[in-house]
């Protein structure tokens, strides 16, 4: 979910459709006033949000810029991208710019493909070559798909490090057809269904990946009417969208979630192709100072029915959609970039530092929220 911006995460508790995995909120949680802000003896490189001081973790890096495999906290990282799990095993896949890593349930970081050389082409290990990595997702057969960006292409890489080419032929423009034959413009963003669906966020377009073919869900919007264009609708020929697009790692209850970032809000598309507005803050509108900062990174946390969003220096949670707007902690000015969620660990960037650091979502952090604006 990328590139350096003081964080925010806002907790979007769902109004989720009854489903048979995820069921609704009975009822919504009464404001609870905040703590006052704790010291917190972090160290030196790291954040210091309003939480206690065990509430943030290193899980890797050193602070130091480097390249450094081994155990996480003795690795060091150099331009840290992006992040995302393997759902089936914990593994935590990295990507520090043009090298693929791994955090393995060992404790220990790994190499797994590309130097820190920018380049094209396939292979194993350090023969593979990658242009700035945006994002990536894990599929079912623990397959990471990557945003090569630079490459304007979707890279596909086996847990052992074997990298091909998944879909994009190169060329800055948007073309539809089959994977290998179609273009990408700047490629950004990935989203994976249960049925393997991949979805792709490309400038304002929403690119759809599926058997053997790329197709433009909102093909009708046009670059000529780029910028914080703002309508819902149905997809394909009505709903518009701004350039700056965050898809949710994994559609939740078949529906795709958007972090619309210059419109500032989050929004959804069901199975029929109509996009709503899922929440906002106030009225959406670009650079909307009661509104999202633009909002880009966003996570699904199942236990707290929860949505966790990459925002502007604060970690935020309504509990309700179109809700009070609640905060749980400040990052103030240092820089958080990418969020990943296992289990009920968030996991973060903070590229200053050249870290990997975590914060659990428990009952008493969300508890001790403060109502900043309704």
């Amino acid at each position: 979910m990328r590139k350096s911006l003081c964080l925010s995460l806002i907790i979007l508790c769902a109004c989720q459709p009854t489903g048979n995995s995820v069921p609704n909120p009975s009822s919504t949680p009464p404001p609870i006033p905040s703590a006052e802000p704790q010291p917190s003896p972090t160290p030196d490189k790291s954040p210091a949000p309003r939480l206690a001081a065990s509430s943030i973790e290193v899980i890797a890096g050193t602070g130091d810029t480097g390249s450094q495999d081994g155990p996480a906290k003795q690795a060091s990282f150099g331009d840290l991208s992006n992040l995302c799990h393997d759902p089936n095993n914990g593994k935590l896949y990295i990507l520090d710019r043009n090298i693929v890593r791994v955090l393995n349930t060992d404790g220990n970081v790994k190499t797994l493909a590309g130097t820190t050389e920018p380049g094209f082409q396939d292979g194993i290990g350090t023969t593979a070559r990658f242009n700035f990595m945006a994002d990536c997702v894990v599929d079912t057969q623990g397959q990471v798909l990557i945003v090569d960006q630079g490459n304007r292409r979707i890279r596909k890489m086996t847990p052992e490090g074997q990298v091909t080419t998944l879909a994009g032929n190169g060329e800055q423009k948007t073309s539809d057809g089959p994977l290998l034959s179609a273009s990408f413009r700047r490629p950004e963003s990935l989203a994976l269904a249960d049925n393997g669906e991949l979805y792709v966020s490309d400038g304002f377009y929403i690119r759809q990946v599926k058997d053997g073919r790329i197709e433009t869900l909102n093909a009708h919007q046009k670059w000529e009417a780029s910028g914080s264009i703002y309508q819902d609708g149905n997809i394909r020929t009505q709903a518009t969208f701004s350039e700056r697009l965050s898809l949710s790692p994994h559609l939740i209850d078949s529906k795709l979630y958007i972090a619309d970032g210059l419109n500032e809000v989050i929004r959804q598309v069901n199975e029929a192709g109509i996009v709503d507005t899922f929440s906002i803050r106030s009225e959406p509108g670009p650079s909307n100072p009661n509104g999202m900062s633009l909002p880009q990174g966003l996570v699904y946390h199942p236990t707290s029915r929860a949505w966790l969003i990459l925002e502007g220096s604060s970690i935020l949670a309504i509990y309700k959609s179109q809700g009070p707007t609640y905060q749980i902690a400040n990052f103030f000015t240092i820089f958080i970039s990418s969020i990943s969620l296992y289990q009920d660990m968030l996991y973060f960037i903070v590229p200053e530092a050249h870290q990997i650091q975590r914060l659990k979502i428990t009952d008493d952090l969300l508890e001790q929220a403060e109502i900043v604006s309704r």
